[in-house]
């Protein structure tokens, strides 16, 4: 035997794809009805970065470094850093 496929023996749950971006053009209408700053953050996070409504639960104020343009999001277990955008980072600092 040549090669022996060492992932043969593994079973997965079930991989989970990440929910495709909004469109720019959605994206533009949806921002439009923000009222704030704030809201206009968090539409940004969950229609570009796909985060749910637990993530940005969790977020707090240190999460967010402007300075080095990144957001870390934390999930049980694990750190997600979310390197900012030219809009996030526009929304974020705003």
């Amino acid at each position: 035997m040549t090669f022996r496929d060492p992932t043969r023996g593994l079973v997965f749950a079930g991989i989970n794809k990440i929910p495709p971006s909004v469109p720019s053009d959605r994206l533009a209408d949806v921002l439009s009805h923000a009222q704030n700053d704030f809201q206009r953050f968090v539409m940004v996070l969950v229609c570009v970065h796909a985060l749910s409504g637990t993530d940005i639960r969790h977020l707090l104020l240190t999460d967010l470094d402007l300075s080095r343009e990144r957001l870390i999001v934390r999930r049980p277990g694990k750190r997600h850093i979310i390197y900012l955008d030219e809009l996030t980072y526009r929304c974020a600092s705003a």
